[in-house]
């Protein structure tokens, strides 16, 4: 998975203190949602790769669930609304 978010001015990085405790998840495209997500995000398809991600601090608390292992999953149908800014292609 991407080692930090696609979007330029964020800086959530996997590695950090926030995204190794939990507090911060890590979401790669959609298939069904592709174009949506592009749309919100400004990326291209060809600047998509398998390992390009958004992270959390991208959504809305209300498009996450939590599941019965405690874990946070982004539901199917979220797109990102928060911290718009640029971009930059993340692989």
């Amino acid at each position: 998975m991407g080692r930090k978010c696609a979007i330029k001015s964020c800086q959530s990085r996997r590695s950090s203190d926030r995204a190794v405790s939990g507090e911060i998840t890590f979401h790669r495209f959609p298939k069904a949602k592709t174009e949506e997500w592009m749309k919100a995000t400004g990326l291209l398809g060809e600047e998509l790769g398998p390992e390009t991600t958004l992270c959390s601090e991208q959504f809305e608390k209300d498009c996450f669930a939590i599941i019965r292992t405690g874990r946070r999953c982004l539901l199917k149908n979220s797109i990102r609304t928060k911290n718009l800014g640029q971009v930059q292609y993340v692989l």
